[in-house]
């Protein structure tokens, strides 16, 4: 049901670049709570009121998702350059954790891990045809079922609504998000999403109910196109601007490219990065003028980095290496708590049991993270990470074939197994010694390689089981014509 707060105005096209908020108001896409929410809130509150009782207050909790932003391009985790102040400006009164990682490196099994606090093979969401299934229990449905109004704007397609993560969201809103990726890499979505997160906070909050508010800003992903000034703040004297237009297949781009091009396409990556820090600004200062800030607990994250040749490859899904999982995470509190910087190793499925709880909420039907306040992971408590980098291309006889690895990874204390099966490849890496994960010492520690491969099969038969109970993995529903064009780039068959 699409309910319009205030009449809707034509919306500036799709690949116009606007710099602040564009002059329009969406309207506001609704839909109803499941059978289990609403029964579990009603529930609540007549308990509630059967005991004459006042709620307990509660923060508001709003939610960033920033596309394929590394953790060491973040101003707070020692970038050089001033890319993020305003998310630098959030850490001065937060918390960052310097070591928080993706449990995979792409979007949409990225998004399901973080929605349910489940590793990909649990919630089964882990190749592009996936859907969430109806079973699952989600961060926003739990939140709802404690009485938070729960608001979601996605500006990425793989978290439009056939993919299922909406599950528990109040108001969703997708309408920012290209119908698939290759429109979406030339998109610019930050205009519209600030206007849609402006007109939830000025018109359709509900003053009578704390709110959960997500918002995942897509423009960091390439292609690599930040509008002015952003796409010259960066660019060193030394770099050689060349055509970056459809990153991807680009031939220009690849690992023997010349240096001075590269350092060129790092500065238009760093310009998108800097153009999304400057929305989180506006929305900052908007927060605060709406006397919102002190009651907001504001996570600030990412679903995976991104890779700039340091592994051999460019973007992401491709592998499990550290710079496409290693993610800002970033959280300023509402209770008072003083700055500081947690050396915790932390993953994205952390977060549910975190917001669950300070929403009044349990941890979850199946909880694999740790809330974060709550004691760290030991030196013997592993992090997995895990991606399928599934491909349909056409064969010799031009039949689409299916194509992809299977990898991976395990942090335990100070070491870190990459395995990519198909390849036959284990590397084991000293990851306090070599954070970026250049000299692998499995040759020279494989005993240590042998006790890291160990932990993959029964953490394997655990998630499988977890999965089991919930039935087979569950595809998405798609139109003919997005189907197509989903099968013209290779995602499905």
């Amino acid at each position: 049901m699409v309910r319009r707060k205030s009449p809707a105005r034509r919306l500036p096209e799709r690949r116009e670049r606007i710099n602040g908020i564009g002059p329009f108001t969406k309207p506001v896409k609704r839909y109803p709570t499941n059978g289990r929410v609403a029964a579990a809130a009603i529930a609540a509150a007549l308990a509630l009121l059967s005991c004459g009782g006042e709620p307990p207050p509660r923060p508001n909790i709003l939610l960033v998702s920033i596309e394929s932003l590394r953790a060491d391009h973040v101003g707070c985790y020692g970038y050089g350059r001033p890319t993020t102040p305003n998310v630098d400006r959030l850490a001065r009164e937060g918390t960052v954790y310097r070591h928080a990682f993706s449990q995979t490196s792409w979007t949409l099994t990225s998004h399901a891990t973080l929605f349910t606090g489940l590793y990909p093979t649990a919630h089964g969401v882990i190749e592009p045809r996936h859907r969430l299934g109806d079973s699952y229990r989600t961060l926003a449905e739990t939140l709802a079922e404690r009485g938070y109004q729960c608001a979601g704007f996605a500006s990425g397609p793989f978290l439009r609504t056939p993919y299922n993560l909406h599950q528990g969201f109040e108001i969703w809103d997708d309408s920012p998000a290209a119908p698939d990726q290759e429109s979406a890499h030339a998109d610019i979505t930050n205009p519209r999403m600030e206007g849609l997160l402006t007109s939830f906070l000025e018109e359709d909050r509900d003053p009578n109910r704390p709110f959960f508010l997500f918002a995942y800003l897509w423009d960091v992903h390439y292609d690599f196109l930040p509008p002015p000034p952003f796409d010259t703040l960066f660019v060193p004297e030394d770099a050689e601007p060349i055509d970056a237009t459809s990153f991807e297949t680009n031939p220009l781009i690849h690992p023997a490219m010349d240096s001075a091009a590269l350092r060129w396409i790092v500065a238009q990556y760093d310009g998108e990065i800097r153009c999304t820090d400057e929305l989180l600004g506006r929305l900052w200062d908007r927060m605060r003028s709406l006397g919102l800030w002190e009651n907001t607990v504001i996570v600030v994250t990412a679903d995976h980095g991104e890779e700039f040749f340091e592994h051999g490859d460019k973007g992401h899904k491709k592998n499990l290496f550290v710079e496409t999982l290693h993610v800002p995470l970033v959280v300023k509190w509402a209770d008072g708590r003083p700055a500081a910087s947690d050396d915790r190793l932390a993953g994205l499925l952390d977060l549910f049991p975190t917001l669950a709880r300070l929403g009044g909420g349990g941890p979850g039907d199946e909880p694999q993270g740790i809330d974060l306040n709550e004691p760290a992971r030991g030196p013997e408590d592993p992090l997995f990470h895990e991606l399928v980098t599934t491909f349909y291309g056409r064969g010799a006889a031009g039949r689409m074939e299916k194509r992809g690895e299977q990898w991976w990874a395990v942090r335990r204390g100070d070491y870190k197994l990459v395995s990519a099966p198909d390849r036959r490849m284990n590397l084991l890496f000293d990851a306090a010694a070599d954070p970026r994960e250049l000299h692998p010492i499995e040759t020279e520690r494989p005993e240590l390689l042998e006790r890291y491969l160990r932990l993959l099969a029964p953490w394997q038969s655990r998630m499988r089981a977890v999965a089991e109970r919930h039935g087979e993995a569950e595809s998405v529903r798609l139109s003919e014509e997005e189907r197509e064009r989903l099968e013209a780039l290779g995602y499905v068959k």
